[in-house]
């Protein structure tokens, strides 16, 4: 047993101790170092024995959980991440089964508009599923021949744009992604291209509850069509919903690379489509600099959303970190790169726990009492995987060695902290909730219907999460810090 935290003593472990003078911190407990190849278990796990990621699609969790079918962004996360981990010569899911898994949302990206399903000719769905499996049975509008298919999402388009485009990079002579996933680009990148043209060039959504077509036609949803899609995730400074539609940061900058991977990709085959998506991008990055950026008397910021009277929404969010991972030809979507390390550092003091790593938001800022999902003691291993590659990608592209140095320290902390809650579950667990005095938990919460929920214990992008921190800790020689 040991009370070390790792990081050593150097300026990154000073700067990232300052924390605890601002905020409360949990009471960090004793921890177990544990080898990176103790993820192992756990992955082949989650692929051989409870079935996640299968050539006939991949589920969001086990059979054990309560999600257990088809969701567009999960899959789509999860396929990134197990692509990502490649390049430390781990293949734990391959291309043909990626592929195959990815036909369910193929299949279904919309063919028309419905507004008052809420529904936009070239979306990926959200969710799919019998109402066996799960689907909702108040979202019974949605159900045709005994299938719902959702399409609340403002991001699984924008993510299965840039899955694609990885996919045909990386095997440009397998027939499967060139003729099956990668005519699919067309009808994605007009969607992301009208979205943007709706939102005054940046990438919106409407809650189906403030749509009006909705509202008159009974289609019921979602309120957030983000991640954090807990209806109360995105508050204004009142803690009060705001007003619709809601432009968030992440899908601000995934929907801008996307769209450039795309213009590429159709470079040849469309050249007015591959144009029209190089303008939208370009539009996207000159608008979120003007709308997202803010000054306040504790630094530089990205908003975490625009409401629908143009106002930000100024709360520390992991999402404006994740949001500097998606890079295109070298360049995030801030026009002044300088400004990212400022980001950062502001991130990792806001939200940075030595117990758990990275929490979803800062206690520093207005958090909704119905928002314990996607709150300030909520810590998703998946969330802080992809905030991790952010971190790693500033690493790589940033000139100075120093920061490039800090960077990466930042990464391994925030590896380490997701990496050690899914050891202390001993699963890849889809969030963990911690308290202000340390004890460790799964989320639990009693439904509108009274019947009780847990967060799932096998989740699917928790497990690519997996796969991605085993191979990165293990490149970087760091063992893993697991609560006791």
């Amino acid at each position: 047993m040991s009370n070390e935290q790792g990081g050593g003593e150097n300026m990154e472990a000073g700067r990232l101790a300052q924390y605890g003078s601002r905020i409360d911190l949990p009471v960090a407990k004793d921890v177990q170092l544990a080898p990176a190849s103790g993820l192992n278990p756990i992955i082949r796990d989650a692929i051989d024995t409870h079935k996640l990621i299968t050539p006939e699609g991949i589920k969001a969790s086990s059979a054990m959980g309560p999600y257990a079918r088809v969701f567009g962004r999960d899959t789509l996360v999860t396929t990134s991440l197990f692509l990502k981990t490649r390049q430390y010569g781990e293949d734990y899911v391959d291309n043909k089964t990626l592929v195959s898994a990815m036909r369910p949302l193929i299949s279904n990206i919309a063919t028309e508009d419905n507004k008052e399903l809420g529904i936009r000719s070239g979306a990926v769905p959200h969710e799919m599923g019998t109402l066996a499996e799960g689907f909702p049975k108040d979202w019974e509008k949605h159900v045709k021949d005994g299938t719902g298919v959702l399409y609340d999402t403002a991001d699984a388009t924008g993510r299965a744009m840039l899955v694609i485009s990885e996919l045909a990079k990386e095997n440009p002579d397998d027939l499967e992604v060139q003729k099956e996933l990668l005519p699919a680009m067309v009808p994605m990148t007009k969607w992301a291209i009208a979205n943007s043209n709706d939102h005054d060039g940046l990438i919106g959504f409407t809650g189906a509850e403030y749509d009006d077509d909705r509202i008159k036609s009974g289609a019921k949803g979602l309120t957030n069509h983000t991640w954090q899609d807990c209806g109360f995730s995105i508050v204004d400074h009142e803690g009060q919903i705001p007003k619709h539609p809601i432009k968030p940061v992440e899908e601000q900058a995934l929907t801008w690379a996307a769209l450039h991977e795309s213009a590429d990709r159709l470079q040849e085959s469309d050249p007015a489509l591959s144009r029209e998506a190089r303008e939208a991008a370009d539009k996207l990055k000159k608008t979120f600099n003007e709308k997202f950026v803010y000054t306040d008397d504790k630094g530089v910021y990205l908003a975490r959303a625009i409401d629908g009277d143009g106002n930000q929404i100024r709360t520390i969010n992991i999402d404006a970190l994740i949001a500097l991972g998606y890079v295109y030809d070298g360049k995030s979507i801030l026009e002044d790169e300088d400004l990212t390390l400022p980001i950062i550092r502001r991130s990792m003091d806001e939200l940075y726990s030595p117990v758990g790593g990275l929490r979803t938001q800062s206690s520093n800022g207005l958090i909704h009492e119905g928002n314990t999902y996607h709150g300030d003691t909520a810590y998703w291993p998946h969330a802080q995987t992809m905030a991790a590659i952010a971190l790693e990608a500033t690493a790589e592209r940033v000139k100075n060695t120093d920061d490039a140095k800090e960077c990466h320290y930042y990464a391994t902390e925030a590896a380490k902290g997701a990496a050690g809650l899914i050891l202390y579950f001993k699963s890849p667990v889809e969030l963990a909730v911690i308290s202000d005095t340390g004890d460790i938990d799964v989320f639990k919460e009693i439904k509108e219907d009274g019947t009780p929920q847990e967060s799932a214990r096998w989740q699917a992008w928790a497990a690519g999460s997996a796969a991605w921190l085993e191979g990165f800790l293990q490149s970087r020689g760091e063992e893993i810090p697991v609560p006791v």
